[in-house]
């Protein structure tokens, strides 16, 4: 077959074009060990990355001619190759019996109905799969990570998202007359039980409601919603219990609350809040001040540490605040002025107190 013999060649070709050394280079430990053509197909057979994005690679080729020069690959990525249907990439995947991480970014992959007999077999021991502007939809993805049950590490950026929750579990929670928060939480477990990070970045996720699909998620670490749509969050969460890093760059949230209920996340100690329509008119530095003041579990923020003094800083800086809007007692016939952000809760004063250590 022409064009499978023309597919291998492109493939073995562009990863030696890319990673094969100068023929009169001679390295050890690992890397090249002789410098004729037998040396540098050694170094091939021994790379566990490989990176070939926009390569024109198509397809596999002829069986076992990928094993054969480089089937030690660990990492590949594809992203933006002319490959449209997942059985190529089986054919490839099949050679690399070490793969764990694949990049697909920007392949226009045609949907599937039903998965191959050979899909989880082939690609069951991946741990990070990208899938960011494919174009794919999420139902589709829980379709695919069933055959995956390792993998950890999730991109889906930028594919016109605007609901994690999907069809199938709706259904089964009106067949069943059981509650549907349950049935879809019930199966996203069971697609992605091992899952730990998830990049959501510029998809049009349009509501807290939308993401909520992923609070009994009981392994994940960190969520990328960064460029979304999401206006408000709400004052208590639930679920979401091992949830340390969340992003939430370039959102329209313009009220403080939604903030403050980020403190009740139970493992939240890293997040990233720029861009966002409720520091309107406030430096940068009174925006991180205020938000390290009104969230207390945070460690890091917009990728910075937060230092104790920095910490203890922010804190009085805000009681302070408060304490000249909120008189005791207030002059008759005046109107207190909230401080940016306006005034905590009850509880948030009194957890701000505590660490200050000071009297309630």
């Amino acid at each position: 077959n022409s064009i499978s013999h023309m597919a291998v060649e492109a493939f073995v070709a562009q990863v030696e074009k890319k990673y094969a050394y100068v023929t009169d280079t001679a390295y050890t430990d690992g890397g090249l060990v002789g410098a004729d053509r037998a040396g540098r197909e050694q170094a091939l057979h021994r790379l566990e990355r490989v990176f070939l994005p926009d390569a024109g690679v198509t397809g596999a080729g002829e069986h076992g001619a990928i094993a054969a020069a480089c089937g030690a690959i660990e990492e590949l990525d594809l992203e933006g190759n002319p490959i449209s249907e997942w059985q190529p990439l089986l054919d490839i995947a099949v050679q690399l019996p070490r793969l764990h991480w694949l990049g697909l970014n920007r392949l226009p992959l045609q949907p599937l109905d039903a998965l191959p007999d050979t899909f989880g077999a082939t690609l069951g021991g991946l741990r990070t799969l990208c899938l960011s502007r494919t174009g794919m939809a999420w139902e589709q993805l829980l379709l695919i990570a069933s055959a995956m049950p390792h993998l950890a590490e999730l991109h889906f950026c930028a594919n016109g998202v605007v609901s994690l929750e999907p069809a199938s579990a709706r259904g089964a929670a009106e067949a069943e007359g059981g509650e549907e928060g349950r049935a879809v939480g019930n199966l996203l477990c069971e697609r992605l039980p091992a899952l730990r990070t998830l990049w959501l970045e510029d998809n049009h996720l349009a509501s807290w409601e939308g993401v909520a699909p992923l609070a009994s998620l009981p392994h994940l670490e960190a969520l990328n919603l960064s460029g979304n749509r999401i206006a408000s969050l709400p004052r208590a969460h639930s679920g979401f219990r091992s949830l340390r890093r969340l992003l939430l760059r370039s959102n329209p949230i313009s009220d403080w609350a939604s903030i403050d209920g980020l403190d009740s996340l139970p493992a939240l100690s890293d997040a990233a809040l720029r861009d966002l329509p409720l520091f309107g008119g406030m430096s940068a530095s009174s925006q991180r001040r205020l938000v390290i003041a009104r969230m207390g579990s945070l460690a890091t923020l917009n990728g910075s540490e937060v230092r104790r003094r920095e910490r203890e800083d922010a804190e009085r800086f805000y009681l302070r605040s408060l304490s000249e809007s909120y008189p005791e007692p207030l002059p008759e016939g005046s109107v207190p002025h909230a401080p940016p952000g306006g005034a905590p809760s009850p509880e948030q004063l009194e957890q701000l107190m505590r660490r200050l250590q000071l009297p309630e």
